[in-house]
């Protein structure tokens, strides 16, 4: 099971770095948003909460503590039950453009199925430095 997963997030990055010139920006940063994701998933999965800090964007602490998100997250699996499947559904990026630069974000949504429910989980992502960095992160669910 884990070497499945991390072939899920390893290979397509390698896909990505291979696309042509004119798809290669867009895809390649799809499939980097989406290892950002699977990453989440792998380490809520393996209960590697400590790991999951390294995938928040600075900006997300700056609303919540470290302390905060390992309890949501435990909560959620103590409720919910460990993850089944997670399903991408949705991919999209929005652009913005001040003075300064062009800002990106990234927004993947999932559905998540957990053994006592399911959910649908939006991953808010942008860059931060050269990667994607989760800036928020939101899970609705009837068993929440």
């Amino acid at each position: 099971m884990k070497l499945r997963l991390l072939l899920f997030l390893v290979v397509p990055f390698f896909i990505a770095c291979n696309s042509n010139a004119t798809k290669g920006g867009l895809r390649q940063d799809e499939r980097a948003a989406e290892a950002v994701g699977g990453w989440l998933y792998y380490h809520s999965m393996n209960k590697n909460y400590d790991s999951i800090y390294n995938l928040m964007s600075k900006d997300y602490f700056v609303n919540s503590s470290k302390d905060k998100l390992k309890t949501y997250l435990i909560e959620k699996e103590s409720k919910l039950g460990d993850i089944k499947t997670f399903e991408i559904t949705d991919w999209e990026k929005n652009t913005s453009t001040n003075e300064a630069n062009v800002d990106a974000q990234y927004v993947l949504r999932y559905k998540v199925e957990y053994v006592n429910g399911k959910s649908d989980e939006t991953l808010y992502l942008s860059k931060e430095g050269k990667d994607l960095k989760i800036t928020d992160y939101q899970v609705e669910s009837a068993g929440l």
